[in-house]
């Protein structure tokens, strides 16, 4: 069983404040602020096919858009009825994270589109060659942060609000919309984030990962030795570690020298 965290209605995601209702003359059209954040996180990898070169640079930016479409269908899948829409239309904790993917996903695309509009010789790549990399970085993580929130809440308030939701035949739309598993290569690589995260979980906060490792291999790191990992598993600072960038670990000589 999967040891990662997720945010229930009795464990909310920092930054929210309380489950509430949303007064009447308040509420708000949820399906279409989610079509919109729909529309804005699509324009995210075709920023990245504007790269002539060097587009593996942003292989792990657009397999996690592509991740946060996937959220964000399957919230969409769900608010399909009237009565969840109307559930998630009225509860002000969906509403508040459906307020930071908006501007996440916003300063994520202006930032995006200013770099491809420079002037001069394929702008876009030599951005991400530079330091800017670590803030396209963050936001590419905490849309991903977000977006996996808002599927969870969501999948909370119907089970509890709407009777005609069945979680049953949520799992099995999203299956039969196709779930992407995870791909790692080396065996035990694989064993191991499987076993800690789900085989189709594709980022984890990286103190986890961390953890998962030493106890899968039933060793201990000093402090410093634990801060140089989480170096070397973050180095932009997101919180976040994805299974793409497990998988480039494994196949390095990094894992090797430091432990």
């Amino acid at each position: 069983m999967s040891n990662q965290k997720r945010y229930t209605l009795k464990d909310m995601p920092k930054g929210v404040s309380s489950l509430t209702l949303m007064p009447g003359d308040h509420e708000r059209n949820f399906v279409a602020e989610l079509h919109a954040v729909q529309l804005e996180a699509k324009r995210i990898p075709q920023c990245y096919k504007l790269m002539k070169k060097n587009r593996d640079d942003a292989l792990e930016l657009v397999q996690t858009a592509a991740q946060v479409q996937q959220k964000l269908d399957t919230v969409a899948r769900r608010a399909e009825s009237a009565s969840a829409t109307a559930v998630l239309s009225h509860h002000s904790v969906i509403l508040e994270v459906m307020e930071k993917l908006k501007s996440i996903a916003g300063e994520y695309v202006a930032l995006l589109q200013a770099e491809v509009h420079k002037s001069g010789d394929r702008p876009l790549e030599k951005f991400m060659a530079s330091r800017g990399r670590r803030k396209v970085e963050q936001f590419s993580s905490a849309l991903l942060v977000e977006a996996s929130v808002l599927a969870e809440l969501s999948d909370d308030l119907l089970m509890q609000h709407d009777s005609e939701y069945s979680a049953e035949a949520a799992a099995a739309a999203d299956a039969a919309a196709g779930v992407e598993m995870v791909e790692i290569l080396d065996p035990d690589g694989r064993q191991m984030w499987v076993s800690e995260f789900g085989a189709t979980t594709f980022m984890v906060d990286v103190v986890k990962v961390v953890k998962g490792l030493l106890r899968f291999l039933n060793v201990n790191l000093t402090s410093e030795e634990r801060r140089t990992l989480l170096q070397v598993f973050n180095p932009s600072n997101t919180g976040q570690m994805s299974s793409l960038r497990w998988n480039e670990f494994l196949k390095s000589s990094k894992f090797l020298t430091l432990l």
